[in-house]
């Protein structure tokens, strides 16, 4: 398989011959699925995750046109040239992927781009070299998507929410693992 700028183009512009699952097109994202990830992982009681995910069931976006998503979009799973100028040449790590809501990748990779000065929490799993200098802040990487997609970044906000409440669900699910086996988690 060629990976690169020779990508199919038809198969990029029909999401559904992939046979990946699909999400609904009438919401963003199926929350509760995420709610009950994290319900089911729960060894204690998290109101501040019950407080999120009821913003996020009552704010859902209105769904677009579905694409292919890749479900872990972020700096860690994008490979390089090894010459200048740098260009993304294989994204890897494919197996969460499905179809649906493309600003829920950009929601994700931009809740992990981290930026000088923030919570490290923010930037959890990343290795914080998009900090170094030449790499774009979170604004512009937001700007120059939707410059190049064309998409509405009108509820960016929301999608971001949406990825931080997810890594917390996976978090916590890892938490309630390791609590099971007698591993102090913290």
């Amino acid at each position: 398989m060629t990976w690169g700028p020779r990508w199919s183009t038809r198969s990029a512009s029909s999401p559904r011959s992939t046979g990946a699952p699909r999400v609904s097109t009438g919401s963003a994202v199926p929350t509760g699925t995420w709610t009950a990830r994290s319900e089911q992982a729960r060894t204690r009681d998290l109101p501040a995750v019950d407080v999120v995910s009821e913003w996020l069931r009552a704010h859902t976006p209105s769904m677009g046109d579905a694409a292919i998503l890749h479900g872990d979009y972020q700096f860690a799973n994008v490979m390089f040239r090894p010459d200048l100028p740098a260009r993304v040449t294989a994204v890897i790590d494919w197996e969460q992927s499905t179809i649906g809501d493309p600003l829920v990748d950009i929601g994700w990779m931009l809740a992990l781009w981290d930026e000088p000065g923030e919570d490290p929490v923010r930037g959890a799993g990343e290795t914080r070299v998009n900090q170094q200098p030449g790499f774009p802040s979170r604004a512009e990487l937001a700007a120059s998507y939707a410059a190049r997609t064309g998409f509405s970044l009108e509820h960016l906000g929301w999608y971001e929410v949406l990825a931080l409440f997810k890594l917390a669900c996976v978090l916590e699910g890892a938490y309630a693992r390791a609590s099971t086996r007698g591993t102090d988690p913290c």
